[in-house]
């Protein structure tokens, strides 16, 4: 067949047709992830807080009301960070809520949620969640907070139980670990003990807060968020980002 013959031109002439089309479905499955990202990050902001402590939806409601089993709300300044943190009831899988929503419905995106081996009353509490390749969509704007651009746009963890009571967590420093870190996995701290334990993770960390040892030897309560740290779930590393709290 000749350069250019009728045959060539077909064969070509169905290539660019098969691109076209792979490209339309491409942009229509994006689409389509991307519609229910919108209405899974809109859900959970009808049931946000708002200043006078009663869910978006209605008045009369609060988060608690809508949802039961949720153990506090979590809310990071400088992000679109709001949603409820959840932690699995006995006899569900440890990351249940790695692939379900905090109605307890299946969904690609999760929900927040606290490692099943935090002891109720410890100085360290670590809480998951995905990054989603969504900027507004769960712990998505934590993905790269081991860069200095990013860790300095995060402010201050609001956590507020299910009576009300709030604690205000500031950012310490921020690492990019190896998905099975070893460290961080301390589930039973005392609050003595939270102090050098912040300590010694900033050490390792890849950024810091301005003034960072001080802050970590005040902490007596210590906040990690984990996700992540590649652009898709499932990857072997995982950003850690740290706040503390304790006395000024």
């Amino acid at each position: 067949m000749r350069e250019g013959g009728p045959g060539r031109q077909r064969l070509a002439r169905g290539l660019r047709l098969a691109a076209g089309a792979a490209c339309v479905t491409c942009v229509c499955a994006l689409g389509s992830l991307s519609a229910q990202a919108g209405l899974a990050a809109g859900a959970y902001r009808d049931v946000a807080p708002r200043a006078d402590g009663t869910a978006s939806a209605g008045p009369a409601r609060s988060w608690q009301d809508d949802l039961p089993r949720a153990i506090a709300w979590l809310e990071v300044e400088g992000t679109p960070i709001s949603y409820p943190v959840m932690r699995p009831d006995e006899g569900e899988a440890a990351h249940f809520y790695l692939d379900h929503d905090a109605w307890g419905s299946p969904s690609p995106w999760g929900c927040p949620y606290l490692d099943t081996r935090c002891e109720p009353q410890a100085a360290h509490w670590l809480v998951y969640g995905h990054s989603t390749g969504f900027d507004s969509l769960m712990f998505e704007p934590l993905r790269r907070a081991y860069t200095t651009a990013v860790f300095n746009g995060i402010g201050s963890a609001r956590w507020t139980d299910r009576a009300g009571a709030s604690v205000a967590y500031e950012p310490l420093c921020a690492l990019r670990v190896p998905a099975g870190f070893a460290p961080i996995q301390q589930f039973s701290l005392s609050e003595d003990e939270a102090g050098p334990f912040a300590l010694a993770l900033a050490a390792e960390a890849s950024v810091r807060a301005e003034g960072w040892r001080e802050q970590a030897m005040r902490a007596d309560r210590i906040l990690t968020l984990a996700t992540c740290a590649g652009a898709q779930a499932g990857t072997d590393e995982r950003t850690l980002v740290i706040f503390t709290a304790g006395d000024a």
